[in-house]
């Protein structure tokens, strides 16, 4: 029973990252609107752990495989289909990203405890950079 409600809810997420206004739909071109591709130091930078989640939606988002190797293995890994759902628990946060079709397409922060406030994704963000620098 709690493995259906949680398959539901990942299914729910990744769907809700998927359809998104707030990420918008990913950049046709491989560059966003209204300016160039990425140079090549650019594309590097993808490896910040920061530079990586604000890339979700974008044709070059990072792939699960990245996301592994800039936050280590996760906590909580669900695959259905093309879709996928990674979550690292961290000490405030809890950062959940949404892939299809192995790209990062959303980007959740929740709190780490029930009942506790979600924190913002820049907070999120920097206890994600702490664990990446870590592991």
């Amino acid at each position: 029973m709690l493995t259906r409600s949680l398959s539901g809810v990942a299914a729910l997420v990744v769907l809700a990252g998927c359809a998104s206004t707030t990420m918008g739909p990913a950049p046709v071109s491989g560059g966003v609107s209204g300016r160039s591709a990425p140079s090549a130091s650019a594309r590097g930078a993808r490896l910040d752990p920061g530079a990586a989640l604000l890339r979700a939606g974008a044709a070059d988002a990072i792939t699960t495989a990245q996301a592994r190797a800039l936050f280590g293995p996760p906590d909580v890994e669900r695959r259905d289909g093309a879709g996928a759902l990674m979550v690292w628990t961290l000490p405030t946060c809890a950062l959940t990203l949404g892939f299809a079709n192995d790209r990062l397409r959303s980007v959740e922060p929740g709190a780490r405890r029930t009942g506790a406030a979600a924190p913002t994704l820049q907070a999120c963000i920097a206890e994600a950079r702490t664990r990446g620098a870590a592991s």
